[in-house]
């Protein structure tokens, strides 16, 4: 696959995970609320929603909001285990996973653009040496 594939595919992927994080919301406010996991949850959704639209577009902000949906992926699975939902070992490693891979992908979103065009010269300016 070329790059620009690849990264439609994670568009598609990283879309595909925030509404399937959407899609936990209404199932979350029935019975007693837990609002912290549920911020999370939400956050996942918009960040990963949002990661998806800028890395569709090409957006400069996309490495930002991959890193906040991995910030918001970590911290969800931290507050799961302050509330005793998750073992310690298992949000750990969902967490760190989660760092991993944002860090990852923010990183490489440096190197989408070929590397011609990452090292084009400047245009030449039409001034007079001194003299």
């Amino acid at each position: 696959m070329d790059r620009p594939r690849v990264w439609l595919a994670i568009a598609i992927a990283l879309c595909v995970f925030g509404v399937y994080r959407a899609l936990l919301v209404p199932g979350m406010l029935i019975g007693p609320p837990a609002l912290l996991l549920l911020l999370g949850v939400v956050l996942q959704a918009a960040f990963g929603i949002l990661a998806g639209v800028g890395a569709w577009r090409g957006a400069s902000w996309t490495p930002v909001a991959i890193l906040l949906l991995g910030v918001s992926i970590a911290a969800a699975a931290l507050i799961e285990v302050v509330l005793g939902i998750r073992a310690y070992f298992y949000a750990f490693v969902e967490a760190a996973v989660a760092m991993g891979v944002a860090v990852l992908l923010a990183g490489a979103w440096r190197w989408r653009v070929p590397r011609s065009a990452r090292t084009a010269s400047p245009p030449e300016r039409d001034v007079a040496p001194f003299p």
